[in-house]
């Protein structure tokens, strides 16, 4: 299970690094908005998880 989550954790930074580098390079503005908040939604549900995570970690 610790893997999975290590797993999809690192996945999800990922996708985020690529989806900022993509929009910094490319700023259409029809897309922005949809992009912005994708990322958003996506940067907090790793910070969630992230804190969960080490919540769990600390109580074993």
């Amino acid at each position: 299970m610790q893997a999975l989550l290590r797993l999809g954790l690192f996945t999800s930074v990922l996708l985020v690094c690529i989806g900022m580098i993509r929009h910094a390079r490319r700023p259409d503005s029809a897309r922005l908005e949809r992009v912005t908040l994708w990322l958003q939604r996506l940067t907090w549900t790793n910070g969630a998880v992230l804190l969960l995570w080490l919540f769990g970690l600390v109580r074993h």
